[in-house]
C-alpha cells in the first residue's frame, strides 16, 4: 500500500514538474490581456453615464463631422446599445456613418466586451479595460496584425459630457485619433 501511494505521489510532482516546465517555454500570447470585472454588478450600473441621448461635433481626419449617440440599457442591465450616425458637418450625407455598438459582459472570461456593427459591413469585435470613468477598448477580431494598434475608447469629460474616439497606429508609430468627438446630452 506504501508503494501504491509512494509509486502516486511521484507521478503527481511529476506531472505537476512537467506541467510548470511547458508553461515556462510556450510563447507569450499576443493578444492584449484585460483583467476580469465583477460581473456581479450589472454593467448599466458600471457605465450608466453611457446612457442618454447625445450630440456632438467632431473630426475624422481634417473633416468636421456631426454626430448623435444614444444609449440605453438592455437585457435587464447587462449590456448597452449605442446607436451611433454621423453626417457631413457641411451638408449632405458625403462622409456619413452609422454604428451600433454593443457592450455587454463575457460570460467564460469575464471581460468587457464591445461589438461594433457598421453602415459599411463592418463587424468588429474589442476588448475592454475600465478604469474610473474611463473604457479603452482594444481591438481582438478581426486580430490586427503584428504592432498595429486599434481602439474605441469612452470616457466622462468634466462638464458631464462624453468624449468618443478612435485610435489607430502602426509598428514603430505613437496611435493617433482618427475619430473624435466630443457628446453633450440633448436638453
Amino acid at each position: 500500500m506504501k508503494q501504491k501511494t509512494l509509486i502516486l505521489l511521484l507521478m503527481l510532482f511529476s506531472g505537476f514538474a512537467f506541467a510548470q516546465t511547458a508553461q515556462q517555454t510556450q510563447p507569450a500570447p499576443t493578444a492584449p490581456q484585460t483583467p476580469a470585472v465583477n460581473t456581479d454588478v450589472p454593467l448599466a450600473h458600471l457605465l450608466g453615464w453611457l446612457v442618454g441621448k447625445w450630440e456632438g461635433e467632431g473630426m475624422s481626419g481634417d473633416q468636421e463631422f456631426l454626430g448623435q449617440m444614444e444609449g440605453s440599457k438592455q437585457l435587464d442591465d447587462q449590456a448597452i446599445l449605442l446607436m451611433r450616425e454621423s453626417s457631413s458637418k457641411t451638408g449632405g450625407i458625403a462622409g456619413g456613418r452609422k454604428e451600433i455598438m454593443i457592450i455587454g459582459y463575457e460570460g467564460a472570461t469575464k471581460k468587457i466586451l464591445l461589438s461594433v456593427h457598421g453602415s459599411n459591413n463592418t463587424l468588429l469585435i474589442y476588448s475592454g479595460e475600465l478604469k474610473n470613468q474611463e473604457i479603452v477598448f482594444s481591438l481582438v477580431i478581426p486580430a490586427p496584425q503584428a504592432g498595429y494598434v486599434h481602439r474605441r475608447s469612452f470616457r466622462v469629460l468634466p462638464n458631464g459630457g462624453v468624449a468618443f474616439a478612435i485610435e489607430a497606429g502602426s509598428p514603430g508609430k505613437a496611435p493617433g485619433k482618427t475619430v473624435e468627438i466630443n457628446f453633450k446630452k440633448k436638453s
